[in-house]
């Protein structure tokens, strides 16, 4: 008996695709004639979706992005305080560069690959990275802060992003979780 799996249209398979081919070989070995044959589609079909690969890489981000997001807001929305959340960002990490076999971030592997780029991808980069700010900001700014001045609680908050992100980078390097978790005891001692 056949089970009724909802078909993906054209572009989501495209965009399944890119996400695949994109982040585990690169977006420049990753060329339009894979991409098509690996979705399945049309090469009508990849253009009449998307008019470069460029705005594929575009969308491709924009998913990463909100995917990304949801999953780290289902781990730090469990908690009730801003310590435990800040935890749990750490928790999350932990969880995520494993699942993803230590190949990094997204939006940093991109933006390495990328650096002659017109600014648009650099650009979305730095959104991305500026919403993980604006969390890590909130976090901080909700902890109890009696001796800290708003100037303390500011590098308290870059600090974190700092751990954060050398934790996902050295992560990679190594292939291990070690980094995420020295960051999240560098951090339980600042806190």
């Amino acid at each position: 008996m056949a089970t009724n799996k909802p078909q993906l249209d054209a572009k989501e398979r495209i965009l399944k695709a890119a996400d695949e081919l994109f982040y585990t070989q690169g977006y420049r070995k990753t060329g339009v004639n894979q991409l098509i044959a690996e979705a399945n589609v049309a090469k009508a079909s990849f253009y009449s979706n998307f008019s470069s690969k460029k705005t594929l890489l575009k969308a491709y981000l924009n998913n990463r992005h909100k995917e990304w997001f949801g999953d780290l807001h289902q781990v730090v929305d469990a908690y009730d305080n801003a310590e435990e959340k800040i935890y749990g960002l750490f928790e999350f990490l932990e969880i995520w560069v494993q699942q993803t076999d230590f190949r990094g971030c997204a939006f940093i592997n991109i933006n390495t690959e990328l650096p002659d780029d017109s600014g648009e991808i650099s650009a979305i980069v730095q959104e991305h990275k500026k919403e993980l700010r604006a969390i890590i900001d909130q976090f901080t700014s909700e902890l109890e802060h009696e001796n800290r001045s708003d100037q303390d609680v500011a590098l308290l908050s870059d600090t974190i992003y700092l751990m954060f992100e050398g934790a996902i980078v050295e992560s990679q390097n190594y292939r291990d979780i070690w980094p995420v978790k020295r960051s999240l005891e560098a951090v339980k001692q600042l806190l």
